[in-house]
């Protein structure tokens, strides 16, 4: 943990109007579904977006301009909580507060880039976290309503892809096609997952990444962010709209929660895995 920030919770303003039920969706997202897209603005270090969305399958678009790594993990309240009592928790040692349910979001995205991610949203209070670094310690946490609708639900996308997360392992293809796909993530495993996507550079491989994780993560990052999904608790799932490139990837789970809390990460207990794009 390191050292708190004075917690400043931002108010999760209007930004930009999210697209109605029934609209088009934007040039280049995946085939599917119709789905309300919704905007959700990283800063250095705070959220934009809308402060109340419909209940259903959204979609979250995290559009990063700040300086730093971003991303926007969406934690539903279950009891009594907020932001600013999640950021406070955070800062006394708490890492995940009993109140919060992680459900999903949008994975980490670097400065001038954007990622998204598909999920299906019950009504109620929920808050968006970045915990990149000591981004909550600084208060990067906003409150996010989500109200019921009369909208017809939507049917759950069609993946041509599945990602499925193990106590502690992907199930993923080793090899796919390059180009655009849409991922189904579900959490099949007994602990809380997250999947970041790296593409592996030449000459680089897990072992530079977990150098540089055990190494305070100072210095340039040894792998390339490619998107994935934000970390969510077992039985939960969620779609991701991703494009790839020719060349080697890794899926690697950072975590360390439940039996395993103050244990090592789950990418030392294997939970990662290795696919080829071609």
């Amino acid at each position: 943990m390191t050292k708190p920030w004075p917690a400043v919770v931002p108010t999760l303003a209007v930004l930009l109007t999210a697209c109605g039920a029934g609209s088009r969706p934007e040039s280049g997202a995946p085939s599917g579904p119709q789905l309300p897209l919704h905007r959700l603005v990283a800063r250095d270090f705070s959220f934009e977006g809308p402060a109340r969305i419909d209940a259903g399958l959204v979609r979250l678009r995290l559009v990063n301009v700040g300086h730093d790594v971003h991303e926007a993990v969406v934690v539903r309240v279950v009891g009594q909580g907020s932001a600013a009592r999640y950021v406070d928790q955070w800062n006394r040692g708490v890492s995940w507060p009993a109140f919060g349910e992680d459900v999903g979001g949008v994975a980490l995205t670097s400065p001038a880039d954007s990622n998204e991610a598909w999920l299906r949203l019950e009504p109620g209070h929920y808050i968006l976290i970045c915990t990149k670094g000591d981004h909550l310690n600084r208060g990067m946490a906003a409150d996010l309503e989500v109200i019921s609708s009369t909208a017809p639900a939507a049917p759950s996308p069609v993946a041509d892809l599945s990602l499925e997360l193990l106590d502690f392992a992907f199930r993923f293809p080793a090899r796919i096609a390059a180009g655009r796909h849409l991922i189904h993530a579900v959490n099949r495993g007994s602990d809380p997952h997250e999947m970041d996507i790296y593409r592996i550079p030449p000459g680089k491989s897990l072992a530079d990444f977990v150098a540089w994780s055990k190494g305070g993560e100072n210095g340039p990052l040894p792998l390339e962010l490619a998107g994935g999904g934000a970390d969510f608790f077992p039985g939960h799932e969620e779609w991701i709209p991703i494009t790839l490139t020719p060349g080697r990837y890794l899926i690697i789970c950072t975590i360390t929660k439940g039996k395993l809390d103050g244990a090592p990460h789950h990418y030392a207990l294997g939970m990662t895995s290795e696919f080829v794009v071609e």
